[in-house]
């Protein structure tokens, strides 16, 4: 009789009463703390949001997935998608950033981006949209919504 199937029902067994120990404490997004604008052209804008994240548990967190969408003076400009993997560190309350390149959808959206923010020094972009993260044991999804003034460089 082979070992080998035993030892691991034994690591899922003391693996399973670990876990049914542990539990897991909401993790919660708060308003986007501030948005820097990083560059501007005819199809893109580079943005740096910082978004405050409590994480109570004693488990890093990973975030898979973001899923923004993004308005500047009250026009949609596009979404973010990817940002890249963000490690949240376990029993922390840290701002976040997420640098992000917004693609400006068509060029009739572009041409009212770029006149809206012709001679200002500042504009206010809207974040609204979701965040997923991974955890060891599944995934959950968080909601962000944020407007901030930004100073245009």
């Amino acid at each position: 009789m082979n070992k080998h199937p035993l030892k691991f029902t034994t690591f899922l067994l003391i693996i399973s009463i670990l876990t049914i120990g542990c539990d897991l404490q909401e993790v919660y997004v708060d308003e986007v703390s501030h948005i820097e604008l990083t560059h501007l052209s005819s199809t893109r804008i580079g943005l740096n949001v910082y978004i405050p994240i409590h994480n109570p548990n004693n488990i890093n967190f990973k975030i898979t997935g973001i899923d923004l969408d993004v308005l500047v003076n009250g026009s949609e400009v596009g979404k973010i998608t990817n940002s890249g993997d963000v490690k949240i560190l376990k029993k922390s309350s840290e701002v976040y950033p997420f640098p992000v390149d917004v693609k400006i959808a068509g060029i009739v959206k572009s041409a009212m981006v770029l006149l809206s923010l012709a001679g200002k020094d500042r504009a206010v972009i809207s974040v609204q949209g979701d965040l997923e993260i991974k955890y060891p044991l599944g995934k959950r999804t968080l909601e962000v919504a944020s407007e901030n003034e930004v100073r245009i460089l």
